[in-house]
């Protein structure tokens, strides 16, 4: 009986420094600072219409493409 009543005690102690420590990570993980905002505006190539992000898209003036090639094939169209 007495066995017993140490090992109830010592999985108690267990469970409550386990509970204690997953709590202890949470709280680190609350206060880290939030990831920088990235602009994930999207642009639709002039040329073919496929959407992309601003920072990949190609300009020219206010219109936006998705490669030079576009750019310069609309740019082309445009002049004849």
């Amino acid at each position: 009986m007495f066995i017993k009543l140490i090992t109830l005690i010592v999985l108690i102690l267990v469970v409550v420094t386990l509970v204690k420590r997953g709590k202890n990570k949470n709280s680190v993980a609350d206060k880290s600072t939030p990831p920088a905002v990235v602009d994930e505006s999207m642009k639709r190539c002039a040329q073919c219409g496929v959407h992309l992000p601003v920072a990949e898209a190609q300009t020219y003036q206010t219109l936006h493409f998705c490669c030079n090639e576009h750019k310069r094939s609309y740019l082309e169209d445009q002049d004849h």
